[in-house]
């Protein structure tokens, strides 16, 4: 295990804070991958193949690094599950976690742009999910954006650019 956090959730029926566990599975030049896992949660059902010894994941998060493309902020598909524990503050440790790695080992690399599946047209300047990012140091360029494209695409930047974002006063890392 590499960090763990007191966690005060504003979950329903979750009254007692519980433990956000980030295990690194690994951590190269070339890739990171996280699990970050919530443990002593009374709504969460524990699934085997879906819990890290006791505690439910919540989230497997990564980051990549390539040559030819840059520095990935994603391994697909980070996203908290299940979406009751959204706005928690997990998204906020892992992409935390990700700048700093990349950071550390890439930091005059390109950032390959985020790619965020279009929902609806028009309302992209609400969407949370861009005011998440933008806490990072990540902008959109609506106007510049492709009407019918699928995606939303961030705007080119290096990773030096890139910034953490400060946690929620709820997340309290743990000695």
């Amino acid at each position: 295990m590499d960090a763990r956090y007191s966690l005060i959730p504003t979950v329903e029926k979750e009254t007692d804070p519980v433990t956000l566990i980030v295990h690194r599975t690994e951590d190269t030049h070339e890739q990171l991958e996280l699990l970050l896992a919530v443990e002593g949660a009374k709504t969460l059902k524990l699934v085997p193949g879906r819990d890290l010894n006791g505690a439910k994941i919540m989230m497997r998060a990564g980051a990549s690094f390539s040559r030819h493309s840059g520095v990935r902020l994603s391994n697909g598909f980070n996203v908290v599950d299940p979406s009751a524990w959204h706005r928690q503050g997990i998204g906020t440790v892992a992409l935390n976690l990700m700048i700093e790695w990349a950071k550390r080992l890439h930091p005059d690399a390109d950032v390959r742009p985020v790619e965020l599946k279009r929902y609806k047209q028009g309302i992209e300047g609400d969407d949370p999910r861009l005011a998440f990012y933008r806490r990072f140091n990540l902008q959109w360029n609506l106007a510049d954006q492709d009407q019918d494209a699928v995606n939303l695409l961030s705007v080119p930047m290096t990773v030096r650019d890139l910034q953490t974002a400060p946690l929620s006063a709820r997340l309290t890392r743990l000695p």
